[in-house]
């Protein structure tokens, strides 16, 4: 078993998977910042199946203590809340790849992971006979197919929200001079760039709350990394709306698959009555439709905001595997009690406030 960084130094070349998704959280610069940022050298736990100089399949996993019971989950998706899978180039190196995971002997976590990628199945398949599987539905993952015209698809809004669009730009122009600004920084032009659009990400509930990038060291250092990473190959686009030359709403953007998959989105609230993030996003979006990409991945979960625009969903679950061994059984029982102690809790909150 080698670390992350180990792998890297042999020069295996990292596969393109073959599940349908096709997500950047699949991809070595994605796992190699989870490794840098957010995973100790203990930590790291690649599973992998190799051939011809190259990975055939590859399982990103950590491990994790919880409650004193050793975990293996892929890397960053805790943290991070975006899609995880197991990376196959073909069925027959992902079967020898579930069975590697599975001779570990640990509880295992896998997610979140397409539900309908065959990546589901196999693992399901051979680890039922081994121990205990359980399925956890996720939030989706929202998408906006891009098979029209902008045109056709901007007409297909309601007119309430065309209106509320037009109307908060003018209202901004009144303010100063507007302008649009779609960036692929290269690194001489990356790290001010980025201090910037932190700062508008975190001018908001996000700051107050302290889940922003800047509140949230591991996060920072996941991000840098990860973009440096993505500037690098020229692949990281940095969308903002500026008044007067100053950002007020920003969108942090990697371009992978012919599609634009937003990653993080922020503006400043100083400016919340112009709705400087639904105007930037009317701008992004629309040139990714003028470029007659695939499609337009907002990540993240469902919410609320994102029923303005007409879009299709990627539905997710989480394996959790529990071997029929000390450790399996010793966390079926933690995970149990734990679960029964939260039920009870509640309870009694209930019935103190009755």
């Amino acid at each position: 078993m080698e670390r992350f960084y180990d792998q890297a130094k042999n020069e295996i070349r990292w596969p393109s998977t073959a599940s349908e998704l096709q997500s950047p959280s699949y991809g070595y610069e994605w796992f190699s910042a989870c490794a840098e940022a957010l995973c100790s050298d203990k930590q790291q736990h690649i599973v992998s199946v190799t051939g011809n100089d190259r990975f055939q399949a590859v399982a990103p996993l950590c491990v994790k203590k919880k409650k004193g019971v050793a975990w293996l989950e892929i890397m960053g998706v805790a943290e991070l809340h975006e899609p995880g899978g197991l990376i196959y180039t073909n069925p027959d190196a992902l079967t020898a790849l579930c069975k590697s995971i599975l001779k570990e002997g640990k509880p295992t976590q896998l997610g979140r992971l397409p539900e309908d990628d065959l990546s589901v199945e196999s693992f399901q398949a051979l680890a039922r006979k081994r121990g205990l599987v359980l399925n956890i539905t996720n939030s989706g993952s929202p998408y906006i197919e891009i098979d029209c015209s902008w045109e056709d698809y901007f007409s297909s809004l309601s007119s309430r929200r065309r209106q509320d669009y037009r109307r908060a730009r003018r209202r901004l122009a009144d303010q100063g001079e507007v302008s649009v600004d779609i960036h692929r920084p290269d690194q001489a032009q990356l790290q001010p760039l980025l201090e910037e659009a932190f700062r508008v990400e975190q001018a908001n509930w996000k700051g107050r709350n302290n889940s922003a990038i800047n509140c949230r060291p591991e996060l920072k250092r996941f991000f840098s990394a990860y973009f440096s990473r993505l500037s690098d190959s020229g692949r990281l686009i940095i969308s903002s709306l500026r008044l007067d030359g100053e950002m007020i709403a920003v969108q942090l953007l990697v371009e992978h698959s012919n599609r634009w998959w937003i990653l993080k989105i922020g503006y400043d609230e100083r400016w919340a009555k112009y709705s400087p993030g639904m105007q930037l996003m009317f701008e992004t979006l629309s040139e990714a439709f003028e470029r007659k990409l695939t499609a337009f991945e907002l990540l993240g979960t469902e919410e609320s905001w994102i029923n303005i625009w007409p879009h299709k969903t990627h539905r997710f679950i989480t394996i959790v595997y529990f071997p029929y061994n000390l450790n399996g059984l010793g966390a079926l029982f933690v995970e149990a009690a734990s679960k029964l102690l939260t039920r009870l809790g509640n309870i009694g909150i209930l019935r103190k406030s009755s």
